[in-house]
């Protein structure tokens, strides 16, 4: 019954996780639904490690911040796929992919194509995000002439994390 309980609640971390990841990144920016969300889905008391440009501290800046994403790649398109699930963490592949329209990791806006693929580590706690980890960020930027400029960001896994134990075996099933 407790095994039973267990696997119903880190598959209702992984649906929460996805449920929010995609309404942040298929919503446009602004309005009450977002701020909505965000109030219903994020502790007040979160933590956001490993962001490109900032930390986002609270509500507000995290809103600011997914708003910024969506300036940064016009027309967003997202992939998101769960790598693994334990316990109160979802560990999550995002892909970003639009036209690059804004300043973004020193790179200058360019009529080409970005693209964003990092994990996504969500810790949770009485069913909202306490904690959002980036790990693995690597940006590519698709010039309209067909040259490709990428960006990797290296040294910043966490050995005491859900990602840690499962990024092989997510780069193995890839391959």
């Amino acid at each position: 019954m407790q095994d039973t309980q267990k696997n119903l609640s880190t598959f209702n971390y992984e649906k929460l996780a996805i449920h929010f990841l995609s309404e942040i990144f298929t919503t446009p920016s602004g309005g009450e639904n977002k701020i909505g969300l965000l109030k219903r889905c994020l502790n007040e008391q979160f933590i956001c490690c490993g962001f490109p440009e900032f930390n986002p501290q609270n509500i507000t800046e995290f809103s600011g911040f997914i708003n910024y994403l969506w300036d940064v790649f016009r027309q967003p398109k997202v992939r998101l796929h769960t790598v693994a699930v334990m316990d109160n963490q979802v560990l999550i592949n995002l892909q970003l992919q639009g036209e690059h329209c804004e300043e973004f990791l020193g790179l200058t806006a360019s009529p080409g194509s970005l693209q964003l693929n990092a994990h996504l580590q969500l810790k949770f706690i009485k069913n909202k995000i306490c904690e959002i980890q980036m790990h693995n960020k690597k940006v590519t930027l698709t010039t309209i002439k067909g040259e490709v400029y990428q960006l990797v960001h290296q040294g910043e896994q966490d050995q005491n994390s859900l990602y840690q134990r499962d990024y092989n075996r997510y780069q193995k099933s890839c391959s």
